[in-house]
């Protein structure tokens, strides 16, 4: 424990409760997707592409997703991204994003032949 700790103590940015970012209660609330959706009308996409009706020249080709993007999610990335900027957020926020993603077998597949490409 520092003594920014005791002066500014961590609070849930859901439920208010002292002790860390992210309490047990919301992180509970927290859903991973399962579906592969397209960037662009949100609707299911075989492997996360985007439709090709849906592309664009400019845009994202496709994405593997891994958190629903609402409640307390949405609010953890809100209070990352604005002020006042808790940045001590960022550990938390890579650990959820990678345990969502590693459990999708689209995305080590991919990994997995860049990969053997680079090699």
């Amino acid at each position: 424990m520092s003594i920014l700790d005791v002066l500014f103590p961590k609070r849930c940015v859901q439920c208010r409760k002292f002790g860390s970012y992210l309490c047990s209660n919301c992180f509970a609330s927290i859903s991973f997707l399962d579906m592969m959706v397209c960037t662009v009308c949100q609707r299911q996409a075989i492997g996360g592409l985007t439709h090709p009706v849906c592309k664009t020249r400019y845009g994202i080709d496709g994405v593997f997703p891994s958190l629903v993007y609402k409640g307390i999610v949405k609010k953890l990335v809100y209070v990352f991204k604005y002020p006042p900027y808790l940045t001590d957020l960022q550990v938390q926020l890579v650990e959820l994003l990678y345990e969502g993603i590693i459990q999708k077998e689209q995305f080590r597949s991919c990994l997995a032949k860049v990969l053997s490409i680079i090699r």
